[in-house]
């Protein structure tokens, strides 16, 4: 974290698929699981279309994906992994989606909500927008009792006011995160997704290389970029 960061309290960290966490922003995860503070993880596709084997069906990769995060997640010491199943490339920001999510979220209480930037510049697959979009409507959702009234009324769950939303691979870098103390066991953690690593070593290598290189705009060894949004 950087210096002047008094972050105290959870993170809850959104994926679009199993994977994207540990890949877009596992070493911050890893710092912020070296200070002792929770983390909790929602994944929102199944990763039912991530192979390139034609000889795997569906039901088989998604088993094999779900078993996969929840090995990264207990690598990383993440203290829960929510799992909302949808079909992975059909992802939408649909109003059960976000009470899903808002429910997680006044659940969790985070401190610190990171997920997709959906504003990405040429942000090819729509599971990514779709998830950052999400997050951000959930946000909406989590803050205010009368939105999702079931949640306030029947579940007992207070509304909960992020106080900041980070997104990770932005289009616009305002925050960055040093990692070097966290960078092996997000490589740790990137290596249970076996079924997407083609090339384990060369995929480490990719990453190892990006962090420096974001690492040296920054004066330090490794790093992970984000767009901080401060909620007022």
């Amino acid at each position: 974290m950087n210096e002047d960061d008094q972050l105290v309290g959870p993170v809850l960290v959104v994926g679009a698929h199993p994977d994207d966490t540990e890949f877009g922003a596992g070493g911050t995860v890893a710092a912020f699981r070296l200070r002792e503070q929770d983390v909790h993880y929602f994944v929102c596709t199944d990763g039912s279309k991530g192979t390139k084997d034609r000889t795997l069906q569906s039901a088989a990769l998604v088993a094999t994906r779900e078993r996969e995060q929840q090995a990264a997640a207990d690598v990383m010491g993440v203290r829960s992994v929510t799992f909302l199943r949808q079909e992975d490339g059909a992802l939408e920001a649909t109003i059960a989606n976000r009470q899903a999510l808002a429910r997680v979220i006044r659940q969790v209480r985070p401190r610190v909500m990171i997920t997709h930037d959906p504003w990405r510049h040429y942000q090819l697959h729509p599971d990514h927008r779709a998830a950052g979009f999400l997050s951000t409507d959930a946000f909406v959702a989590a803050r205010d009792h009368l939105y999702c009234p079931d949640l306030f009324v029947k579940e007992g769950l207070e509304p909960w006011d992020v106080p900041e939303i980070w997104f990770y691979v932005p289009v616009e870098v305002d925050h960055f995160v040093d990692i070097e103390a966290g960078l092996d066991l997000k490589l740790s953690a990137v290596r249970c997704h076996v079924s997407q690593l083609r090339n384990p070593e060369g995929t480490e290598k990719r990453l190892r290389d990006r962090a420096a290189e974001v690492g040296s705009r920054h004066g330090v060894r490794y790093a992970e970029e984000f767009k901080r949004l401060r909620i007022p």
